[in-house]
């Protein structure tokens, strides 16, 4: 089974024409913020599929997680808890997300 990308279809490099006008409401607000060449590269390149872009929020997650998983000594949920505003039920899933991602690297 082959998977086929849309933008398969356009020959490499081409960059779609279009106007502003013929993208939607939260496309123009892209095209606002990156402008027509790099409007029309997302387009081509990513032309047809769903793209999620994460909160920013999110973003620093896993950083914070990695600070979290550094700072464990064996035996501080609480005070990590405390000082990233977690809960101890919290802390305890990043460490076991941390050690599910170790296993599976070792494995690999």
């Amino acid at each position: 089974m082959s998977l086929h990308h849309p933008a398969d279809n356009q020959p490499s490099g081409t960059i779609p024409v279009f106007d502003r006008a013929d993208l939607n409401e939260e496309m123009q607000d892209l095209y606002d913020i990156v402008g027509h060449e790099a409007m029309g590269t997302i387009l081509a390149r990513f032309g047809g599929c769903m793209v999620y872009f994460p909160t920013g929020g999110r973003l620093g997650l896993t950083a914070r997680d990695a600070s979290i998983r550094a700072q464990f000594t064996g035996h501080n949920h609480k005070e990590l808890a405390r000082a990233f505003g977690l809960s101890v039920r919290h802390i305890r899933a990043i460490l076991e997300r941390g050690r599910e991602a170790s296993r599976q690297d070792v494995a690999a």
